[in-house]
């Protein structure tokens, strides 16, 4: 197996595309690692604040979901939403005024609630390499904790103004590679739009929505109580030596982190980092008065964790969709995630006067949760496909008509040649009835979702539609004969 994931897969456009998202998701990452925290220690403002831009998140998902995905060009909505986002930025760090950190912590929520559910469509190209798509991710994850790092020691407390330019630049970043990559962004799938309310009915739906509630409780939970120590003991100050810190884990642990999402399991990873997590809760407990533990090791074991367990988390969730559905499903999952994030957050600030005085507290709830969370981990499905799965290889020439009919007969999966009698199910090709085994018919709708006979979907709810190019050329044409 391929250790590098190879770059060939994806058309120029389409890396244009993915380039311009990684960096607007660097909006994101960087507004919860670094960003507000620092805006709240320099107005003196407590940073429980924090739940205002949580909050603000959801909102924005669902506005964009019921009023701007059926209306808006997607193009327009993500290079305006993201202007928005890095505006409210520069306005947080201009504006000198307590009243108005909530208002602009609030505002760049929202901005990046709406932005979300387009990112999640633009990695398309992605979900379909499921060989590769932690990997892919991962190095993805990898550049963003570098350009964080980047904006830790520029330190914008102390230079503002570089600040500000680094923001700009990173606008300027997203709008040329989505410029670049247009084509590639207008010709995604189109994207159908999810009923909230029946979503949430949907007894399937059940254990994904947990899965997102518990990845945000998780993520903003455990770094969020490792800032509460570092203010008990003066050192929150000191912040940007732990965010380059973490930042240096991320990047050191998200490739091998990829690798093993894609060699071993989706699910084995995100435990993995999940258990990264539980000894960073393990070391605040029992070292609270630690700075050299608080400010160097904590950071480091924290930043392996939420590496693996994020990554792949949003993998799981993609991979888990329907093509047609991505936008909506994405937006979903981080509303529901973000809702995780809130309940994380007033949940720690009830327990503050607890878990600082008698940090094992800490430990007996987040051990409970930590429980709940591999339960809900467990119940989910494994997306990637099993090794043997993995070494198939499609026939390169016609199968014959008569080897097509001898399995048909002898009722034998065309892929591991295995018999499918008795009770084993069978999926048979509504188009040329051609017999599968449940694993391989499960493993192909993950891979390239196609019959090795006639090319029809082995999952109908896969099967995308592309916006229709020769209608576009036909338009094209027939508003040139007009000017001539």
């Amino acid at each position: 197996m391929k250790i590098i994931p190879p770059l060939g897969k994806f058309s120029s456009k389409e890396w244009y595309m993915l380039i311009s998202s990684i960096f607007s998701i660097f909006l994101l990452m960087q507004y919860h690692f670094l960003f507000e925290f620092l805006i709240l220690m320099k107005r003196e403002l407590p940073y429980v604040l924090i739940i205002y831009h949580l909050i603000g998140i959801p909102i924005g998902t669902v506005f964009a979901l019921k009023l701007i995905y059926k209306g808006l060009n997607p193009f327009a909505g993500y290079l305006i939403s993201n202007a928005s986002i890095v505006l409210f930025f520069i306005c947080l760090i201009i504006i000198d005024q307590p009243w108005f950190v909530p208002i602009g912590l609030f505002g760049a929520g929202f901005s990046i609630g709406i932005v979300l559910g387009l990112l999640y469509k633009h990695f398309y190209p992605i979900f379909k390499e499921t060989r590769f798509a932690a990997r892919y991710f991962s190095t993805a994850f990898t550049f963003i904790g570098f350009l964080i790092m980047i904006e830790a020691m520029i330190d914008i407390n102390k230079n503002p103004l570089l600040g500000i330019i680094f923001f700009v630049l990173m606008y300027i970043s997203i709008f040329i590679f989505a410029m670049l990559g247009k084509r590639a962004i207008i010709n995604l799938p189109i994207q159908e739009s999810l009923n909230i309310s029946s979503y949430i009915k949907e007894r399937k739906d059940i254990h994904k929505i947990g899965f997102a509630f518990f990845a945000g409780f998780l993520w903003v939970n455990i770094y969020y109580a490792a800032i509460l120590f570092l203010e008990k003991n003066g050192l929150d100050t000191k912040l940007s030596i732990y965010v380059i810190f973490f930042c240096i884990s991320m990047m050191i642990s998200s490739f091998p982190g990829g690798l093993i999402a894609d060699m071993i399991g989706r699910r084995i990873s995100v435990l993995i980092g999940l258990i990264f997590q539980a000894i960073t809760f393990l070391i605040l407990s029992f070292f609270s008065q630690n700075e050299f533990i608080l400010l160097y090791i904590a950071p480091l074991l924290l930043g392996a964790g939420l590496s693996l367990s994020l990554t792949t988390s949003y993998l799981i969730y993609g991979e888990l969709s329907e093509y047609q559905y991505l936008r909506d499903n994405g937006s979903l999952f981080l509303a529901f995630m973000m809702s995780g994030s809130v309940i994380g957050v007033i949940i720690a600030e009830i327990m503050r006067p607890l878990f600082l005085t008698e940090p094992t507290y800490l430990t007996v709830v987040l051990l409970f949760v930590f429980i709940l969370a591999t339960i809900v981990i467990i119940l989910m499905k494994e997306t990637l496909p099993t090794r043997a799965v993995l070494k198939w290889e499609k026939p390169t020439e016609k199968i014959s008509e008569e080897d097509l009919e001898l399995y048909k007969e002898q009722k034998i999966c065309l892929v591991c040649k295995s018999h499918v009698e008795g009770f084993t199910f069978t999926f048979i090709c509504p188009k040329c009835d051609v017999l599968y085994c449940e694993k391989c018919a499960r493993s192909l709708a993950n891979l390239e979702n196609e019959c090795w006979v006639c090319k029809h979907p082995i999952d109908e709810s896969r099967h995308v539609k592309h916006p229709d190019k020769r209608k576009e050329k036909l338009e094209i044409t027939e508003t040139t004969d007009k000017k001539i």
